[in-house]
């Protein structure tokens, strides 16, 4: 009679766990069930893994800020960035087709690496002073390059593409081109109008020089190295002659006046004047610097009129997919 007393408490106990267990799964299944079920968005939340080689590439796809195949990048919180938003809104007030609206606004794995940082210029008329500033993200990794972008007006439709650029913009001859790439913080103004020297080029510490004879818009930085102190570098310093009159010249100002006659008879300063106080001369002494080179691009559409509105303009910026990075209103 005590094994069968100690059996039934014990088959007791096990129907009050499974009792227990029951209630705590049914409360588990009512709360997914009422919090949304399989239509829940975080049940296919992702991130997921692709087949591994041969199949596919065996990368992560889906939310989370990656990019899902054949469709758009997405933020993490899942959410289409403002910047699309208001060049779907913007199509819809045109009356643009929902099928031609989900064509064009695809969104681009750069939208947080590239983006408009000024549009001021594009208002406007005179193509030369009408430009609009891009900026790459410092908190990017690596170079993006721009070359193949495009520029597209939502509301008019004029477009313009980037194109390669001079790495180092030399006077009087064909400057070869390459790809146009940003580097992290990196800017390129983007011109409507034709380059003054003939090209799209890289900004370095000589090109103020080009200021003197040309007109820039924005003005080219004027922080040359200074001659006086490229003659001292040169290891002549005893001669204070020269030194007096370097002092007298202007940074990033070619030496076109005749020399003084108080130095005709000073034969190292005047071939010093004649081959480094220029454009060509400062390249030669500083091209081999580590920060000859600066983080910056002067980019021309060469368009002989106008491109954007002064007044309700939408601008948009594609990579080379045609995929939005960002938008603008001037």
């Amino acid at each position: 009679m005590c094994y069968n007393r100690g059996y039934n408490h014990f088959l007791q106990f096990r129907m009050e766990l499974l009792r227990w267990v029951l209630i705590g799964l049914a409360i588990i299944f009512a709360v997914w069930y009422f919090g949304g079920g399989q239509g829940r968005g975080s049940s296919f939340g992702g991130p997921f893994l692709n087949p591994p080689a041969p199949l596919s590439t065996g990368d992560t796809y889906g939310p989370g800020g990656t990019m899902i195949p054949g469709d758009s990048f997405i933020g993490n919180e899942g959410q289409i960035p403002t910047y699309v938003e208001t060049v779907e809104e913007t199509l819809r007030e045109k009356g643009t087709s929902e099928e031609e609206i989900d064509r064009v606004t695809k969104t681009s794995i750069f939208g947080e690496k590239v983006g408009f940082e000024r549009a001021s210029g594009a208002s406007q008329t005179d193509p030369q002073k009408e430009y609009i500033l891009i900026r790459a993200s410092y908190q990017n990794k690596e170079p993006v390059t721009i070359t193949g972008w495009q520029v597209k007006s939502i509301l008019t439709g004029n477009v313009a593409a980037i194109g390669t650029a001079a790495y180092l913009p030399q006077p009087g001859m064909v400057n070869a081109s390459q790809l146009v790439a940003l580097a992290p913080g990196g800017k390129a103004y983007l011109v409507t109008g034709s380059s003054p020297i003939g090209a799209s080029f890289r900004i370095n510490s000589c090109i103020g020089y080009y200021e003197q004879f040309q007109d820039f818009l924005p003005p080219l930085p004027s922080e040359c190295p200074h001659p006086k102190d490229d003659f001292q570098n040169s290891g002549t310093t005893s001669d204070g002659q020269c030194l007096d009159y370097l002092e007298t010249l202007n940074q990033c100002e070619a030496h076109v006046q005749a020399i003084p006659l108080s130095m005709t008879g000073n034969p190292v300063c005047q071939d010093f004047i004649s081959q480094y106080v220029s454009y060509g001369g400062c390249v030669t002494l500083h091209k081999n610097e580590t920060d000859f080179y600066k983080n910056e691009w002067r980019i021309y559409f060469g368009r002989g009129q106008e491109l954007w509105r002064d007044k309700r303009e939408l601008l948009v910026l594609y990579d080379a997919q045609g995929r939005i990075v960002d938008s603008i209103a001037p």
